[in-house]
């Protein structure tokens, strides 16, 4: 990997676990490479700290360190200025009588030094399909519409409820999406969610959050999609390593490995576990043993060298082409380029080099 790569592991290494920073490893820095790297992976707000104390070794550019301190107050901001709205939106639940689960960022945060400054971009909940309609109804109240699209599928897994001038918010039907994931039954564990569900206080009011054990799931599946999806990043990873550190001699291994195993993806979550000892220093439960393989090396080689192309006339405005997006873009050019063979082959030979890789991983998603 490229050296920007190790030096950026290294250093959520430093910040995860306070592990003393590698002179040699560091002792190169390009200031410029390392916060653009640090954006594109969603870790450079809660990041910068880290750099800061450390730049002694690091000398990044005065100007650099200046323009990222600057993005990270602006990010500070905008998380604490989302947390009025959020527990505006939970006291509308219970208001109404609406049994919600808060999924992923708000609780994530909390495992961070300084909350505010692991960025949320949206607020995702947990509804049951039998108060989806009620749920909708009463957020339409705050000004909130339901996006037509994913609101009209009941395949979709959540429906995005958008407001002009301020964050969606994704009611989830489920946190198993159908359309690209094996068809199980996983009736089970959507019975433990609800049951085991528990109430989390967040900047002095209160919801309800998923179990330790169905957190990491939850956390477990959603990097599967991202990976399948070709954007997973950093930021993911370091949630996973932060939330499993702090509950890794309290939680239920046995359940979680056989809940993954029901999905059949309890290989992946093997890879994904050991990429995080590897790489970010997840610490294990006690007499817990995990075997080392090269799959779980590919995981993160995938994450750092993920082709992205960034669309950008402002580094502020900057917006990201999907997996799809590139692909539909890559399917046009080699279609004016190319002859009826190598155009079948140049077209074919990405999904391929996907499906390969995934079923490495252990997932088997449909294309």
């Amino acid at each position: 990997m490229k050296s920007v790569y190790n030096q950026l592991l290294h250093l959520l290494r430093v910040f995860i676990n306070g592990e003393i920073p590698d002179k040699e490893l560091l002792a190169s820095v390009d200031g410029v490479e390392l916060y653009n790297q640090a954006r594109l992976q969603g870790v450079s707000s809660f990041l910068f700290e880290t750099v800061y104390q450390h730049n002694d070794l690091l000398k990044i550019d005065h100007n650099v360190l200046t323009h990222w301190k600057e993005k990270t107050v602006v990010t500070a901001a905008r998380q604490l200025m989302m947390l009025p709205t959020i527990e505006t939106i939970f006291n509308l639940f219970e208001t109404n009588g609406i049994t919600a689960i808060s999924l992923k960022g708000l609780v994530f945060k909390e495992q961070y030094p300084r909350p505010e400054l692991r960025s949320m971009n949206d607020l995702d909940v947990l509804i049951n399909e039998k108060q989806m309609n009620q749920c909708i109804e009463a957020m339409t109240s705050l000004g909130y519409k339901p996006n037509e699209l994913n609101y009209n599928d009941p395949d979709h897994m959540h429906i995005d409820m958008i407001k002009a001038g301020t964050f969606a918010v994704e009611l989830h039907r489920t946190l198993w999406h159908p359309k690209y994931m094996q068809k199980i039954d996983n009736s089970d564990w959507v019975d433990h969610i609800w049951k085991d569900k528990r109430l989390q206080t967040v900047a002095g009011f209160q919801f309800y959050c998923l179990s330790p054990e169905d957190e990491l799931i939850n956390a477990v599946i959603h990097t599967a999609r991202h990976l399948k999806h070709s954007n997973a990043n950093l930021r993911l990873l370091s949630d996973f390593v932060l939330f499993f550190n702090s509950y890794r001699n309290q939680i239920d291994i046995n359940y979680i490995e056989q809940t993954l195993k029901s999905m059949a993806i309890l290989d992946f979550y093997y890879y994904l576990m050991d990429t995080c000892r590897l790489y970010l220093g997840l610490h294990l439960p006690d007499n817990y043993q995990l075997n080392s393989t090269k799959n779980s090396v590919i995981i993160i080689q995938n994450i750092m060298n993920k082709e992205e192309m960034i669309i950008s006339s402002d580094r502020d405005q900057e917006k990201k082409i999907n997996g799809y997006q590139y692909l539909l873009q890559k399917i046009k050019l080699v279609i004016s380029n190319s002859s009826i063979y190598n155009k079948l082959l140049k077209i074919v030979h990405p999904l391929r080099s996907k499906a390969r890789f995934l079923r490495k991983i252990g997932l088997h998603f449909r294309y």
